[in-house]
């Protein structure tokens, strides 16, 4: 009987440490949805409430959304309703509260009218994403200091990871106690406040092709790096920052400021003198999917190098470009 009782409770104890597991996620598969918040014709040119940067915001949601599309992930499009009195826009019935041409709801995408600057309050929004296990939001639109502050919050405290693609957001000029705020420091302000705990906030190009582009570096051809960096201390009054010898190939590099410096011999120098600049990235490996299919071609393939790892690349533009993953330190 004592075997049979604690067999049960076993059971019991297992089956509701397994249901809590599933409740948090720990044995559900990531699933993304893309939401897009408020994309609406009152927030361009010629609306009711113009943003600036809300044509180039929505070109950007709509390269997410052709994403999302082609591979048949999930797609909400939240739009917003002003029935308070003494709104300005987005009224009913009106061509300012209609979604932007830019992203325009196909069939089968979901559409959730929305009253409140919070995308779940008093929407099936919470309902649909559970209904459909979703567990990751990649979330634009607009406006950055409301809706999607607002709704990136709400999704974090209901327990989804958070992706922010600022560059497919955007705002307008405020003002507080007489003072005015410029947009672009709204948006950096808020980015960078979602940024911390909330979400992840990358631009479209990082989010897309998984790489970004930390840095450019121009480089200049050398004999004597001492009187180089001399002069580039001098001239840009900053001191050099990293110097390194490759004897392998008999070169010695320094950098200054985003001037990087490359000293060698004529027979040393040759085989990169064509080279216009280095790019750091964050990925080197997500950067050449990304340069090979945008018809870059190889000139010399991944390597390791004293800084990490780096390749060099004839972009379809014509330029030579040195890409390093630079080591973390």
């Amino acid at each position: 009987m004592r075997r049979i009782i604690i067999t049960a409770l076993t059971l019991i104890i297992s089956g509701f440490v397994f249901g809590q597991d599933n409740l948090n996620g720990n044995n559900m598969e990531t699933k993304k949805a893309l939401l897009i918040i408020d994309i609406q014709n009152d927030y361009f040119e010629g609306g009711a409430n113009p943003l600036i940067g809300s044509l180039e915001a929505s070109i950007n949601a709509k390269k997410l959304l052709d994403d999302f599309r082609e591979k048949s992930l999930p797609v909400i499009h939240l739009q917003h309703f002003s029935t308070r009195a003494g709104s300005t826009f987005f009224i009913p019935n009106t061509k300012g509260v209609e979604i932007h041409e830019n992203v325009v709801p196909i069939s089968g995408e979901k559409v959730i009218a929305k009253y409140y600057p919070n995308s779940f309050r008093e929407t099936d929004l919470l309902d649909y994403l559970k209904s459909n296990n979703i567990t990751d939001l990649v979330i634009c639109g607009m406006m950055t200091q409301m809706c999607v502050d607002a709704t990136t919050r709400a999704a974090k405290d209901f327990g989804f990871i958070c992706t922010v693609i600022g560059d497919a957001c955007a705002t307008k000029d405020l003002e507080i106690q007489g003072m005015n705020v410029a947009a672009s420091e709204v948006q950096k302000s808020f980015l960078a406040a979602l940024n911390y705990f909330y979400s992840t906030v990358k631009n479209t190009q990082e989010y897309l092709t998984g790489f970004k582009v930390l840095q450019v570096l121009n480089r200049i051809y050398v004999k004597d790096i001492d009187t180089a960096i001399n002069f580039y201390e001098n001239l840009l009054g900053v001191k050099c920052s990293l110097r390194f010898g490759y004897k392998e190939i008999g070169l010695e590099l320094a950098r200054v400021d985003d001037i990087l410096i490359i000293a060698g011999s004529e027979e040393a120098l040759e085989p990169i003198r064509n080279t216009n600049a280095t790019f750091g990235v964050n990925s080197i490996e997500n950067a050449k999917k990304f340069l090979l299919k945008n018809r870059g071609t190889m000139i010399r393939d991944i390597q390791q190098v004293p800084t990490g790892k780096n390749m060099t690349v004839k972009n379809s533009d014509g330029t030579v470009i040195e890409y390093v993953e630079f080591k973390k330190e």
